[in-house]
């Protein structure tokens, strides 16, 4: 890489630990029983 390029990696964990950090809805753990509940539409 040449100075100034972003590594891919650090970029989008950057981003999700900011989402994280934000309380973004689809950065929070769900049970597996919640997944099968959506699975039906629930």
């Amino acid at each position: 890489m040449q100075d100034g390029d972003i590594d891919p990696g650090d970029h989008n964990r950057a981003a999700w630990d900011k989402l994280v950090q934000e309380g973004n809805e689809w950065s929070r753990p769900v049970s597996s029983e919640d997944v099968e509940r959506a699975r039906f539409g629930d």
